[in-house]
């Protein structure tokens, strides 16, 4: 394996890595939050009344958009 295919093996798994890191942080914000008797009311609550809930939330979901296409990308 030359340095440049090594190179990008690394890249990637390193991408991965970061979004499965910003994946966790925000889940675990927004589960501290979360009610499972009452989901719609949570997520209501969340975007609503949380701090930073809105945000957190479309981060955590578009962390994990981008890893899926990193993990198809280094694939």
């Amino acid at each position: 394996m030359d340095a440049l295919t090594l190179a990008r093996w690394q890249f990637g798994i390193t991408t991965v890595y970061h979004f499965f890191f910003v994946l966790l942080t925000t889940g675990v914000y927004l589960f501290l939050f979360y009610r499972i008797a009452a989901p719609y009311d949570s997520v209501v609550r969340i975007e609503s009344e949380i701090f930073l809930g809105s945000w957190v939330r479309s981060l955590h979901r578009l962390s994990a958009d981008l890893a899926m296409l990193a993990v198809a990308v280094h694939v």
